[in-house]
């Protein structure tokens, strides 16, 4: 069983808890559009991702930190079981909140959040640790996460078609069937997990000494300096390993050191690597500025148009329909374009599609189905390029811990900021006005941060920032270096 299992059930109660439909949830089933207009919903939803973000470094970091000293009992699932069942339960209490109280929707709207800041990064965690026991690497990390994007376009789909038959009380049953479907799936891959453990260390504890020695060996070649050798395997034929003794007592101590680092040493890493680092993190802050209002508000605007719930779920099947094969080639893309160029495709995705949504005349709500796969593309790249950003720049054995960082970051501040901003917009100048002004806030970061990965410094091995000389290493000012040295990466 594979990550890919977890990441289908989670998304699945992702939509039926909220997701697309919260906005015109508020509105449905909480007091009405005069409660709940566009300005206070844009604060609510701000409101809840700020403790959402402020919350995931604690719930990645612990996460992480139980998955170190309890790994034999699954100690980020348990996390991430603990957050779904916060989560659900906060969002069908909604359903016993007396009409006309905002203050109590929007502490149970936040009471949720705490348990989507326990799922989200947690989730990332255990993929990218799973893949790296099995030594696949984080490359893989695209095709699984791809089954989460299925089960959010499947869901939405169905629960678009629900919603218009039997209205949005619908969702209260959905978030409670989802939820256990969703920890159902957790329970068996973690027992998978440890069932496939305890067998491999059976193996290995049964199995002579030689034949473990002479398994997999293809060749050894000796050298005069004894402090060296090297071999080489049928598992990784094409790479050779190093070993010399000192060099492992060095690499334990540094595995210590990289269990006790800190937030902010994380911190550090992710925001002041280099110049290229603080580019970075500044497009995708601002490219969640935008997202956010798509993400969070847009079904308000379909609705203005004359859409209906079964068009807002279509729109999320036809994002996701070019999520899949950018997810899926992930690795292909990231070895030959960088993290660098499809944070760059994310941004000028998003900028085309909502000029779009200005341009669509209220009598014709499907034409803004057009524009909809610029969403799969803006999603995918950045979400792709955001997990490999945090993997490059965090210690092993802090994956989850890096992801809530720049969750935080992002979920917290771009969030907040682009809700705020956007509801406020919205119900003042409408919401042409209100995208216009984002897509000029997006094209910001996309300049600045074009500027650093051209004249910035890239390590061409793994085309991460880097603006001190190393032994060995050898810079460029992009991605076009590979070439420039005739090297393959492949």
């Amino acid at each position: 069983m594979r990550p890919r299992v977890l990441f289908f059930g989670i998304f699945a109660w992702y939509a039926c808890s909220g997701g697309r439909f919260f906005a015109p949830f508020l509105q449905e089933e909480c007091g009405g559009p005069e409660v709940f207009t566009d300005a206070i919903i844009g604060i609510s939803l701000a409101l809840t991702r700020m403790t959402s973000s402020v919350m995931s470094p604690l719930g990645g970091a612990a996460a992480d930190y139980c998955e170190r000293n309890h790994p034999e009992c699954g100690g980020r699932a348990a996390v991430l079981a603990t957050g779904t069942f916060i989560g659900t339960a906060s969002f069908v209490l909604h359903v016993a909140v007396p009409e006309g109280k905002v203050r109590c929707h929007v502490f149970l709207m936040m009471t949720q959040s705490l348990g989507m800041a326990m799922t989200g990064p947690v989730l990332d965690g255990l993929a990218l640790g799973f893949l790296e026991e099995t030594g696949e690497g984080r490359d893989s990390y695209g095709k699984e996460r791809l089954y989460g994007a299925i089960s959010w376009a499947v869901a939405n789909m169905c629960l678009g078609v629900l919603l218009d038959i039997w209205g949005y009380k619908v969702m209260y049953a959905a978030s409670i069937v989802t939820c256990v479907a969703a920890l159902t799936v957790l329970y068996m891959f973690v027992f998978w997990t440890n069932t496939n453990k305890a067998g491999k260390k059976y193996a290995q504890i049964n199995s002579p000494d030689s034949a473990s020695c002479n398994s997999g060996i293809k060749n050894i070649s000796m050298k005069n300096n004894n402090a060296k050798i090297r071999f080489e395997t049928e598992a990784t034929p094409l790479n050779r390993i190093e070993s010399v003794s000192s060099k492992t007592e060095n690499d334990e101590l540094k595995s210590e050191e990289r269990g006790t680092k800190g937030i902010s040493t994380l911190c550090g890493s992710l925001f002041y690597g280099s110049r290229y680092a603080c580019a970075f993190v500044f497009c995708t802050f601002l490219l969640t500025v935008g997202t956010s209002n798509v993400e969070n508000l847009v079904f308000l605007f379909f609705r203005d148009l004359g859409g209906s719930n079964t068009m807002c779920g279509l729109s999320v099947v036809i994002t996701v329909l070019f999520e899949l094969p950018i997810f899926h080639l992930a690795p292909k893309l990231l070895q030959k374009y960088g993290m660098g160029r499809l944070e760059q495709i994310a941004c000028l995705a998003y900028i085309v599609r909502v000029i779009g949504y200005t341009l669509v005349p209220s009598s014709h709500p499907f034409l803004a189905l057009i524009l909809e796969p610029l969403h799969g593309v803006t999603y995918a790249c950045d979400k792709t390029s955001s997990v490999e950003f945090v993997a490059r720049s965090t210690p092993k054995g802090h994956e989850a811990a890096g992801q809530g960082i720049l969750s935080a970051l992002k979920d917290g501040g771009g969030s907040f900021l682009g809700l705020t901003l956007g509801g406020v917009l919205q119900q003042i100048y409408g919401p042409r006005v209100m995208y216009r002004t984002l897509a000029g806030a997006v094209t910001v970061g996309l300049i600045v941060f074009s500027l650093a990965d051209k004249y910035g410094t890239v390590n061409y091995e793994t085309n991460s920032p880097i603006e001190k000389d190393q032994n060995g290493t050898k810079f460029c000012t992009n991605i076009d270096c590979i070439d420039r040295y005739n090297i393959s990466t492949g």
